[in-house]
């Protein structure tokens, strides 16, 4: 399971980007979180591939609502254990 910060993880990505293209040291930062989706994405591919079931979930979400995202991991381990 993963938490991704809503920030360093892009979220809402086509909106941050545009709001970061105008920030001091933009093109650091563009690089950066583009960089971090794109290894986001690696990581999930490669622990799929391994047979890991992948949850990622966005602190945002975790913040407004914990039970939910708990039920999310409760029923993933359910299908798991139930294998």
């Amino acid at each position: 399971m993963f938490v991704d910060g809503d920030y360093w993880h892009g979220r809402r990505w086509s909106v941050r980007k545009k709001k970061l293209a105008s920030v001091h040291n933009a093109t650091y930062w563009l690089a950066k979180i583009s960089g971090n989706r794109r290894r986001d994405r690696k990581t999930n591919a490669k622990l799929r591939d391994a047979g890991w079931i992948v949850l990622r979930f966005w602190e945002t979400d975790i913040a407004k609502d914990p039970d939910a995202i708990a039920l999310k991991i409760s029923a993933a381990l359910a299908t798991v254990s139930a294998v």
